[in-house]
């Protein structure tokens, strides 16, 4: 009975590791697709908006470096959301993990005592 249980709880075994199961992998991939769209987005708008501008070289340098400064300040800020995101899953996910444990480990503990007392 505690064995089925923790079976299920960590269902998947890699390399001879209990794994604990990501709680919805699709949501993340649909998050990675939307930074890389939106990333490809703002460098897309940004070489076409420069290079269509009718400035001097200099200046165009200047745009782009300013552009692409803006882009690098963007991408690390979501990144930063991404892997406090993580990091609050992962926790999250420990948590539960150690609680459910905890449980199993009591209903372990009470099942051997009922079953020395029976004896």
């Amino acid at each position: 009975m505690v064995n089925d249980e923790l079976s299920d709880l960590f269902s998947n075994k890699s390399d001879g590791l209990w794994v604990v199961p990501a709680t919805n992998p699709e949501n993340m991939n649909d998050n990675s697709k939307t930074v890389v769209a939106l990333l490809a987005g703002l460098a897309a708008g940004a070489a076409l908006g420069i290079l269509f501008a009718p400035d001097k070289g200099e200046e165009t340098v200047d745009k782009l470096s300013r552009s692409l400064r803006d882009l690098k300040d963007k991408v690390l800020d979501r990144a930063g959301e991404e892997i406090a995101n993580l990091t609050k899953l992962g926790n999250e996910m420990t948590d539960k993990a150690k609680d459910r444990l905890s449980s199993v480990k009591q209903e372990a503990k009470d099942e051997l005592i009922e079953q020395v007392e029976q004896v």
